[in-house]
């Protein structure tokens, strides 16, 4: 008699545990993460075209003196501005090829770009010889582009991206902030418009969020990457959150950004006569835009 007490004791304390197992089976753990990624949350290959960017357009190698002024023309039928990073190379001289650098570098600051420095010869300034010759190169640069269009240069911007300790201590010296790029579409190796263009769109597609500015880099010295631009810049009317903005957004000093902004701002119709004996004695940039 005890012992089937006993054994219908156990079974049933059994029966208990089993059944408490199960339910606590098919409970769901509250803390326990789902695998399944919320909508929300998913990843898209294409996330940085749905975020609002601000871009920022350079073009560096140049001045070319067949394609800068073709795309100075585009710049100006989509009213976008940009930065010319310069190699001081192309107007060292005075042979006439140097005097109409020259006076190219004067044309786009009249037409309200930004002349950036980018050395005299680009070379690789954390090379064997990058200690020796980087302070001359950014000097001689700043200098020649100072004679060209009256003012120094206020962006600067290394040869390939380089950086290493010895430049960062040459740009402490120097005070220079330099400005380097977030989307690279490489199109001094495609050299192709459409290739350019795709390269352009998945570069932004993989953007993620950010208050900073996104900087795009291309070359003014290729053909194909000047035909490029329409076709970006068409391509850009389709996205109203991806923004070009005057290249003022990449100034560090609030005091800086607000004296080029008041720079390059619109003069009224009714001053203008009265602006036009002064605008070549402007000591900033060249003559604000008319």
């Amino acid at each position: 008699m005890r012992f089937r007490t006993l054994f219908s004791f156990l079974f049933f304390f059994l029966a208990v545990v089993l059944f408490s197992s199960a339910s606590l089976a098919k409970k769901p753990n509250k803390h326990k993460k789902s695998k399944k990624p919320h909508a929300s949350h998913a990843a898209n290959p294409k996330q940085g075209l749905l975020l609002n960017q601000r871009l920022v357009l350079t073009f560096d190698d140049g001045p070319n003196l067949t394609g800068t002024p073709k795309l100075l023309d585009i710049l100006d039928q989509y009213g976008a501005k940009a930065i010319f990073f310069v190699n001081g190379s192309h107007f060292k001289t005075q042979s006439p090829t140097s005097e109409k650098a020259r006076e190219l570098l004067r044309e786009i600051v009249r037409r309200g770009h930004f002349v950036g420095n980018h050395t005299v010869n680009h070379p690789f300034l954390c090379g064997k010889k990058g200690p020796e010759i980087a302070e001359t190169e950014i000097v001689e640069n700043e200098r020649l582009i100072e004679e060209a269009i009256l003012v120094k240069p206020y962006f600067f911007r290394t040869p390939f991206g380089a950086h290493c300790p010895s430049l960062t201590a040459l740009f402490k010296k120097l005070h220079i902030d330099p400005v380097g790029w977030t989307v690279d579409p490489q199109d001094w190796k495609l050299r192709d418009r459409y290739k350019n263009l795709t390269a352009l769109q998945e570069g932004l597609a993989r953007l993620s969020r950010s208050q900073k500015p996104v900087i795009i880099l291309m070359h003014d010295i290729h053909a194909e990457s000047i035909e490029t631009m329409p076709l970006f810049l068409e391509w850009l009317k389709t996205k109203p959150n991806l923004k070009i903005v005057h290249p003022i957004e990449l100034a560090p000093n609030p005091k800086v950004l607000e004296d080029l902004r008041r720079l390059f701002l619109p003069i009224p119709k009714i001053f203008r006569p009265m602006l036009k004996p002064f605008q070549k004695q402007n000591p900033l940039h060249g003559p604000p835009p008319l």
